[in-house]
Order: structure tokens, then sequence, then C-alpha cells
């Protein structure tokens, strides 16, 4: 979930570009350990908390240092660090950041499984034509996917996509539309 401001605890989600802070309390700290953070994934970020005197530390990132980071799935490790050897972790989550919306490359806004789905029911409707499995040119083999194997990633990106979208409503209030039903 998205926040604008100050966070009680570290994010779970945020737009590159964005001013993050947060605080967390640590009861075993004892001076001059720090708190450092680790953002693993497609890039490797790393932010030092800063102790403040009612004994919390603040972590703050500055909206010029966000928005270059790289969207993407990443881990967030907060670990407690004693001049150089690492004490503890205190925390191990994953953390989504997410694209600067305000300086996109494209005009196209849709997902990933958005496009995803509507690039497979294109090559759906395409393949509907043709009944080439596969081709040679210039002494390169290339074999295409089969309806069954287009099919069935169709479906498992219309699921990833159905998923997406009950997250979505549930972040802007609403109920989650899947169901989960048990069998006794």
């Amino acid at each position: 979930m998205h926040f604008w401001g100050f966070l009680l605890a570290e994010p779970i989600q945020f737009y590159a570009g964005d001013k993050i802070e947060w605080e967390r309390t640590l009861p075993d700290y004892t001076s001059p350990q720090t708190l450092n953070y680790v953002f693993a994934g497609p890039e490797r970020y790393t932010v030092q908390a800063v102790e403040s005197p009612n004994g919390f530390f603040t972590t703050t990132i500055s909206t010029t240092t966000s928005k270059t980071y790289e969207p993407g799935s990443y881990r967030l490790i907060g670990y407690i660090d004693d001049a150089g050897d690492r004490v503890a972790i205190v925390y191990d989550r994953n953390c989504q950041i997410l694209p600067n919306p305000l300086s996109a490359s494209t005009d196209d806004t849709r997902s990933f499984n958005e496009r995803m789905v509507d690039q497979l029911e294109c090559l759906l409707l395409g393949r509907a034509k043709t009944d080439v499995a596969q081709y040679t040119i210039g002494g390169r083999q290339i074999a295409k996917l089969s309806l069954e194997q287009i099919s069935k990633e169709l479906g498992r990106f219309k699921s990833l996509l159905r998923q997406e979208r009950a997250r979505e409503q549930v972040r802007n209030g609403g109920k989650n539309p899947l169901r989960i039903l048990f069998k006794g």
C-alpha cells in the first residue's frame, strides 16, 4: 500500500521519485551500532537510519534519491551494524518500487499482465490464420509456441490480471472480488 508522508513502518511499496520516511525502535540497541537498510533486487541500494533523541531510528529517502531507483521487486532488509560487522537482521520483507508515473517514457499505462493478455490474445487470433509451427531462415530454425502453449499462458496471465485488479480494488477501499472456496 502506498502512503504519503511519514510511515510508521518500513514501506512495502512506493513510487520512484517519492520522499519516503519511516521509524523503527530497536529494544536491544547499544551505541555506536547503526541501523542500515538494503534494497536487494534489480539494483542494490543502501540507506542508513539516523538515531533520534527519542530512541527511534528514522530512515529518510529523498525524492532526488528515490527517483534514481530502478522500478521492480526488491527485498528490503534492515540490519544492525557494529563498526562493519552485521550484528542482527531486524527486518526482511518484499518491497515494490513502482515506476515514477510523472516521468514514464511511454503513454501505455497498462500493467505488464494487461499487456501480456493483450499480446497473447492477438497472438491467438493471428495464429488461427496460420498453421506453420516452425520454419528456417538463413540456416536458423525458429519454432513458434503451439496453440495449447499460448492458451495455457493466456490463462495464467488472465489469472494474474484478476488478482492484480482485485488488489487494486481492495487498495481503493472496495471489497475483494476473489472468493476462496473450501471443500471439506
